[in-house]
């Protein structure tokens, strides 16, 4: 009886270890800060937002590889779908997530591609 009682009590602990670790995992996840709409600094095409696009878009995006009809290596291409590039990197489901394959595009970008918009996506 102390036997049975050994192993139902070794097999009860080993079940809540093993719960307690896999309900931590999904307890620490931090959840990113949301985009702030508020800009203070002027955002240049050519300074901040091509470079976002050339090292997280164009590799499928560009003049002779429009995947999607994209090409997002110039100004032109960019602007004439800034909200579903917009929404792609925002990953909020309002266009296919990208960059396919890769990570989410770091928040700190995303706010720039935000502010660029708001501030009329001049091409400076």
């Amino acid at each position: 009886m102390k036997k049975k009682f050994k192993y139902i009590l070794a097999g009860s602990l080993l079940l809540l270890f093993v719960d307690l670790t896999i309900t931590a995992c999904t307890k620490d996840k931090v959840k990113p800060a949301p985009i702030d709409s508020t800009c203070t600094d002027t955002i240049s095409f050519t300074n901040d937002i091509l470079p976002i696009m050339q090292n997280n878009c164009t590799s499928c995006h560009n003049a002779s590889n429009t995947s999607g009809g994209y090409d997002l290596s110039n100004y032109s291409g960019v602007t004439q779908n800034t909200g579903k590039v917009y929404g792609s990197i925002l990953q909020d489901g309002s266009a296919s997530s990208m960059p396919q394959g890769s990570n989410k595009i770091a928040d700190s970008l995303i706010q720039k591609v935000n502010c660029w918009i708001n501030q009329g996506a001049k091409n400076n």
